[in-house]
């Protein structure tokens, strides 16, 4: 698993217009599924399908609050398997979600992500 700087992709994502946030949500699911795979508690789900939910903001809110709680919730169970002693909320990361460009959720899952790798 990948440990990224939340700050760095939250800038890449403004300077590329939202395309290194795609490919970000894209990389944070894979790695999710893959990590619950391989401690044989599949979450079964589909990157690219979080990536086009995450891609459509644009044209609709919901999708993009959809694919953030659900990711955000895979988060928190897998700091709940490590031990992580801060958890991260998924309603506050959904919240985030409505700034778009700035991907702020990004920041605070990335950095959850961090702490629990």
């Amino acid at each position: 698993m990948a440990t990224r700087n939340g700050v760095a992709i939250m800038l890449l994502n403004l300077m590329t217009l939202g395309i290194f946030g795609a490919i970000w949500w894209y990389q944070v699911n894979r790695e999710l599924r893959d990590y619950s795979q391989a401690v044989t508690r599949p979450f079964r789900n589909s990157p690219v399908v979080a990536v086009i939910l995450f891609a459509l903001w644009p044209l609709a809110w919901l999708p993009l609050l959809l694919t953030t709680y659900v990711t955000a919730r895979r988060v928190r169970t897998v700091q709940e398997w490590v031990g992580a002693p801060k958890q991260v909320s998924p309603l506050l990361a959904t919240l985030l979600a409505f700034v778009p460009l700035l991907v702020p959720q990004a920041y605070y899952l990335q950095n959850a992500l961090n702490d629990a790798w």
